[in-house]
């Protein structure tokens, strides 16, 4: 036990945290910002990741001279605009720390919680720790179907946190840089690590009104119909990783639609010899032959996909992760 808590107090003092900073169009923001992270983080080892993704103002002459300024900060310019996750994996690749806090660029939130989210990571020694935005500074739409889309995704995955959406994030590297990430891929990035075994928690953040810019995010209308696709999404990738594999997703859902094509083609010949209805007059018949031949048609794109999850496999993804190993 006294062994256990000298090595979390020496932790502190010899951990190394990278503040990974995905910036678009940020012009005005980035001084302002690391000046905020400098301040937070002057009692710490530290490095500031500050990724460009392919801005048209003047956000990375202000990378470049913030740069100039201190030797804690690393700067990558991303040849295009390839989205926030992709931003965040190049800051995965680039960075040096033992832990990896991820913020906006936006300064909604404070880099003065990282310091006491970092209490919180080691105290209980924590894999993931996610902020937790309780008093939103958003309007009303945006607020409610946030609400809405992570009480289902807490409901499909188990993970009880309550606002997988707040960009302040704190990972173990090597937590992180095992997840291959892509699209909208990092939202995701808690559920998928507490389905491999994971400690994940949260903690409430202040979020503040983004003063400086425009937010990324204006077509609000969208964002119910990609949270039921991201549900959807995250519910077949985390069974497919977890317990079953895609024969037997796919296998199984073919199986019951061949079933119930059955089932009326029994329908259809019992009305055929008993009710004298031609079986193509019937359209019982019809419907037989097509849930039957879609049924066929899921177990084809199952032993695809079964291939596809072969291939993957192969390619060097592990099914687990180890958390540690213990020799005489």
């Amino acid at each position: 036990m006294f062994f256990k808590k000298f090595s979390s107090f020496l932790r502190k003092f010899f951990v190394k945290i990278t503040i990974n900073v995905p910036l678009f169009n940020e012009s005005g923001n980035v001084p302002l910002l690391v000046g905020e992270i400098h301040e937070a983080m002057k009692d710490l080892d530290y490095e500031i990741l500050l990724v460009d993704d392919g801005s048209k103002d003047s956000t990375w002459k202000e990378i470049l001279e913030e740069t100039k300024k201190s030797d804690k900060i690393v700067a990558v310019r991303l040849m295009g605009n390839f989205g926030q996750t992709a931003a965040w994996k190049a800051g995965i690749d680039h960075s040096s720390g033992d832990i990896i806090c991820f913020i906006d660029g936006d300064l909604q939130n404070p880099p003065s919680a990282i310091p006491e989210m970092l209490k919180k990571f080691e105290k209980e020694g924590l894999d993931v720790l996610m902020g937790w935005r309780k008093m939103r500074e958003e309007v009303f739409i945006r607020k409610w179907t946030s609400k809405i889309g992570n009480f289902f995704f807490r409901k499909i995955t188990g993970l009880s946190i309550h606002d997988t959406g707040c960009a302040l994030k704190m990972f173990r590297k090597d937590i992180a840089k095992n997840f291959i990430m892509y699209g909208f891929g990092h939202r995701f990035l808690p559920y998928f690590a507490f389905a491999r075994g994971a400690r994940v928690s949260e903690m409430v953040v202040q979020d503040r009104r983004r003063t400086i810019g425009e937010s990324k995010y204006k077509n609000w209308l969208k964002k119910p119909f990609e949270t039921i696709l991201d549900m959807i999404y995250l519910y077949f990738i985390l069974r497919i990783r977890k317990k079953s594999t895609p024969i037997r997703i796919y296998g199984g859902f073919g199986s019951l639609i061949m079933f119930l094509g059955v089932v009326l083609g029994i329908v259809a010949i019992f009305m055929k010899y008993f009710w004298n209805l031609g079986i193509t007059e019937n359209p019982l018949s019809l419907g037989s032959m097509v849930l039957f031949m879609s049924g066929v048609q899921f177990f084809g794109i199952g032993i695809v996909a079964e291939l596809v999850h072969e291939n993957f496999f192969r390619n060097g993804y592990k099914p687990y992760e180890v958390r540690e190993v213990v020799k005489k």
